[in-house]
């Protein structure tokens, strides 16, 4: 598949999903970038985050916007604030967390596509562009580790010896 060009206004209609406590909104899928990219907006509210993971097909990165999220990869903790950009390549333990006060918005990027496919799996599509209402139903943990394991992401116990992430917090 190759990428054709590409452009979304701003008062498009992009896609959203709610997926543990954020929500999801796709400015470029896979299908739209010929695989080589997926980017979404991602709104999460203080203490949401992702827990101890590995993924064997893509590089991850993030660009915080609004608020504060530290991100352990590699030699350890970083706490980004608006501006700040953090690469997390494929095959390094990484995890993140909104530290507050208040909401995060950042962009995160997979390269290659693909991975968006897990947060549309798991993820419910949202009705607005908020975070999910408190009312949402939890995801079970063992349908995660399975989706999980179907993209090429390895879910990690936090302080597990060898999973570089001794100490991090999981997120919810």
């Amino acid at each position: 598949m190759s990428a054709s060009p590409h452009a979304r206004a701003t008062g498009g209609s992009p896609e959203r999903v709610w997926f543990l406590g954020h929500l999801f909104t796709f400015r470029a899928t896979g299908a739209e970038t010929g695989g080589s990219l997926a980017l979404a907006e991602v709104l999460a509210p203080e203490g949401a985050g992702a827990p101890p993971h590995v993924h064997s097909r893509e590089d991850e990165w993030f660009l915080v916007l609004e608020g504060r999220v530290t991100i352990t990869v590699g030699d350890g903790p970083v706490t980004a604030a608006a501006g700040d950009f953090v690469a997390c390549p494929r095959g390094v333990p990484h995890a993140y967390r909104v530290e507050g006060p208040g909401p995060a918005r950042f962009l995160g990027a997979a390269q290659p596509a693909g991975f968006e496919g897990f947060f549309r799996e798991l993820g419910v599509p949202a009705t607005s562009a908020t975070v999910p209402p408190p009312q949402a139903p939890p995801t079970d943990p063992t349908s995660l580790a399975r989706a999980a394991e179907r993209y090429g992401v390895r879910m990690l116990t936090p302080g597990a010896e060898g999973d570089g992430l001794s100490g991090a917090a999981p997120g919810r």
